[in-house]
């Protein structure tokens, strides 16, 4: 799997779950949260207010894209052509998203 097709699915996972579990009712996703399931990594996910979103890969920014969450599913547009719609799900301070390939990315609201 190249570097643009697992960032892109990476950011896709989490991103779904972080909307929902990332922020108040109010504004969803907008907050930092980290990747829950990835042990030797920390990467950080901060949805903005204004539709964009931010991961940082150990303190240095990674990815930016643009995102919109509406109906438990999250669409992730990063800008080169490439965007995808995924599914979430809601649990207390965590996010999860489904990839399409089966692939599932946990979320914990940080901030």
């Amino acid at each position: 799997m190249n570097r643009k097709t697992f960032t892109l699915g990476l950011l896709s996972a989490t991103t779904a779950i972080a909307l929902n579990a990332c922020g108040d009712r109010k504004k969803p996703i907008v907050g930092k949260c980290k990747v829950d399931n990835i042990k030797d990594q920390e990467m950080i996910f901060e949805f903005l207010e204004n539709g964009t979103m931010q991961i940082s890969l150990k303190g240095n920014l990674f990815l930016v894209a643009k995102y919109e969450f509406v109906n438990d599913q999250i669409t992730i547009n990063s800008g080169d052509g490439v965007t995808s719609t995924l599914p979430i799900k809601l649990e207390g301070d965590r996010m999860t998203m489904t990839q399409k390939n089966g692939d599932i990315q946990v979320l914990k609201r940080v901030k």
